[in-house]
């Protein structure tokens, strides 16, 4: 084996696991009920393939080529077979009359294009359960740019991440991820997609900091999966470009072809009940609720109901009264405590099961395995607290009624030994109603602790019950704006995610939008672009100012009435377990014949919809979006939007996923949907950004810049015309 090569490749077919190898014959019979289609049909077809040590290698291809199952295959996540008999029996490298070669030299890891990240603090993030060495630690951070962000966070690099990173912009999430694999110095390093979330003036600092000249100096290997072509824009820096078409390496070479190179930058250059009212609550009462403050949930009620039993006994029952309020002071607390920490372990369980193969290629199991025994452990001790208290109560319990019992024989021995007249009947029935007496009180008081500590899990219910809830048919008073002409306008706007407002997210926002107006936002991850559509939903509250529509504030329209008003293709693409028709169509209000003469408007494909001449609309797709890519999450995102007519239309990086020729088809057709109708764009793409009528520069929650295309490129040291420069 050369040492020069780190991944050598030959002769293999890589495939998605399939049932019948993870189970033995039987088992596998036996899950026959099985729907095995479910699960996507690809694989990856490699001749040949060798990648030097030392080097860096760019991956790209169009959407749903096969570049992320690419990565894997390379991660052991994917099945081998030999190539001329892929469909007989798994490949077994150790046989030596196979002509099929993987050879891998070093440890591995990847960053994916879907962030993952632990609900811990961010400098816990990055470490991931290594040891903390500040020199490394602080150039990483400088390399991934993360210094601009952790200064706008009122802790730093301490800010707790909340679960899914769901207080981080998309842009921070991706570079925490990378500044992670950054620190864990490995020797292969797997970036998928991963600028497509983050502006242009980040990728460059990023990939001039980190991978020239500190990953590619320290002889480690990069392979770069991008749909972006703009990063051929590095080729004096590239080793080699590896194109995936369909599952198929159909050109490898060790340095750029010029034809090669001519036709991808050609293809740039056109550019220049309780769920119910759950889901109704607004989002920051989730993102504020932090798993250390469950335990001060307010409790439902602190009183017990004691039962109303008259015996003839005052001071037994006194003294039970007494031991079971002492219990009861503990017994509450003690399992809202169990509660908590019950919740702890099925978060981290939720975590690693999303994050499984990040998690392998930084070989932390054992870190994560630790992290869970700990939690795992609390929640035992709070258990084993809450059985001692029960033991310690019915040891008295038990006692107390024993005493009784002792009463009763007393009086009968009394009764016979100095030959008092007495019947024998109601000595028996006396004697008989005491051990009664003493088992169905035991009993009692059993079933009274259940009832107590499940009016915890009461409790915590009715905190959703008690939470502010979003009213979608609620008007406040109406306010008008007077002699305005803009469909939406944002006066003196100040927004702030925090209670406390230590940072303004978005700070002294200003600015009109007439009707038909197409206008576009930019600017660095974590600028405040998103929080403009947060607000414009009423997804958050503003602290100052004010948003109006059709001169009317927003807070004069219904919650209903607004959100029918607007259309939008998040961010993060949403997609419903269900089949394609209702993830389209989710309100059931278009015909299947309807949906398909609409699909066939746009030249967009999904899966092995190539080879029909309609989409299928009863195609299965998996939670979240599993058995599919990025990019074809985001095109059915896109299609769901041209189902509906919208007066104002929402766009937040939704083809940041796609290759520049799928970019370019939905940017034409973005246009073509919002003929008439407002269009606000976020992007960090700069092509085509002199098709709308405004563009706004965004820094620090502020807007810097704004203008036409023509006014802001010259501007010679404008902010805009440094990102155009960059692109």
């Amino acid at each position: 084996m050369e040492n020069q090569y780190c991944i050598q490749i030959q002769n293999i077919v890589f495939k998605f696991p399939s049932l019948k190898y993870q189970y033995n014959q039987q088992d596998y019979q036996d899950k026959s009920n099985i729907n095995e289609n479910i699960i996507k049909q690809f694989e990856i077809k490699v001749k040949e393939l060798k990648i030097e040590q030392g080097s860096l290698n760019f991956i790209i291809g169009k959407i749903g080529s096969g570049k992320t199952a690419f990565l894997n295959s390379i991660l052991n996540e994917m099945e081998q077979f030999n190539c001329q008999n892929n469909e007989d029996e798994l490949l077994n490298l150790q046989n030596n009359n196979n002509k099929s070669l993987f050879y891998l030299k070093g440890e591995v890891c990847i960053v994916s294009q879907n962030s993952w990240l632990q609900t811990q603090t961010i400098k816990e993030n990055i470490l991931f359960g290594l040891e903390y060495n500040k020199e490394w630690y602080d150039q990483c951070v400088q390399a991934c740019d993360l210094q601009y962000d952790f200064n706008q966070f009122h802790k730093g690099d301490e800010k707790v991440v909340y679960q899914g990173g769901i207080n981080l912009s998309g842009g921070q999430r991706q570079r925490i991820c990378i500044c992670r694999a950054l620190y864990a110095q490995k020797d292969i390093y797997l970036f998928d997609d991963i600028f497509s979330l983050i502006d242009i003036q980040v990728q460059e600092k990023i990939f001039q900091n980190m991978i020239l000249k500190l990953l590619l100096k320290m002889g480690k290997t990069v392979l770069f999966s991008s749909s972006n072509y703009n990063i051929l824009k590095y080729k004096n820096n590239v080793n080699q470009i590896i194109l995936i078409d369909n599952g198929e390496i159909i050109l490898e070479q060790q340095q750029i072809d010029i034809f090669f190179e001519s036709q991808l930058i050609n293809v740039k250059k056109p550019q220049e009940n309780q769920l119910q009212k759950e889901q109704q609550q607004p989002n920051q009462q989730f993102q504020q609720t932090k798993e250390s403050q469950e335990i001060q949930i307010n409790s439902l009620s602190q009183r017990v109901l004691y039962p109303q039993i008259i015996i003839p006994f005052i001071l037994c029952l006194s003294s039970m009264y007494y031991f079971y309020n002492q219990f009861s002071l503990g017994n509450q607390q003690l399992k809202r405590l169990n509660s908590v920490n019950k919740a702890k372990i099925i978060t981290i369980i939720n975590e690693v099961i999303n994050g499984l193969i990040t998690i392998r290629t930084f070989k932390q199991e054992k870190s994560i395995l630790k992290n869970f025994i700990e939690k795992l452990n609390d929640y035992n001790n709070s258990l084993v607290n809450l059985f001692e208290i029960q033991v310690w109560l019915f040891i008295r319990i038990f006692l107390c009624s024993n005493i009784i019992t002792i009463s009763v024989c007393t009086v009968c021995l009394y009764l016979l030994f100095n030959n008092i007249d007495f019947n024998y009947a109601n000595i028996t029935l006396s004697f008989t109603y005491s051990l009664l007496f003493s088992q169905l009180f035991e009993n009692l008081i059993y079933y009274q602790i259940h009832f107590q500590q499940n009016m915890v899990s009461m409790e915590r219910i009715n905190q959703y019950y008690q939470n502010e809830k979003e009213n979608l048919n609620e008007k406040n008073e109406q306010k008008i704006l007077d002699g305005q002409q803009f469909q939406i306008v944002f006066k003196n706007l100040f927004m702030s995610y925090d209670d406390n407002n230590f940072k303004y997210s978005l700070k002294n926002i200003n600015l009109q939008i007439k009707k038909g107006e197409k206008v576009v936002f930019c600017g660095r991850t974590g600028s405040g672009k998103t929080s403009i559509f947060n607000l414009l939903f009423k997804l958050y509250p503003y602290q100052q100012g004010d948003i109006y529509i059709d001169n009317k504030s927003i807070k004069s329209f219904s919650l209903k009435e607004l959100r029918q008003r607007i259309s939008i293709i998040p961010q993060f693409s949403f997609l419903f377990k269900s089949n394609l028709k209702d993830n389209l169509d989710p309100n059931d209000e278009y015909s299947q014949e309807h949906i398909q003469q609409r699909i066939q408007q746009y030249d967009l494909k999904i899966q092995d919809s190539n080879s029909q001449s309609n989409i299928d609309l009863d195609f299965q797709i998996q939670e979240g979006g599993k058995n599919l890519s990025n990019g074809e999450k985001q095109i059915i995102n896109f299609l769901r939007l041209s189902l509906k007519n919208s007066d104002i239309i929402c766009i937040d990086e939704a083809t940041s996923n796609m290759e520049p020729q799928t970019h370019q088809k939905i940017i034409d057709y973005i246009f073509k949907i919002s003929e008439g109708q407002t269009l606000i764009y976020i992007s960090h793409r700069i092509e085509k950004m002199e098709l709308f009528d405004r563009i706004f520069v965004m820094e620090k929650g502020e807007i810097i810049e704004q203008g036409n295309y023509q006014d802001l490129i010259q501007i010679e040291e404008g902010h805009f015309n440094k990102l155009k420069q960059l692109y």
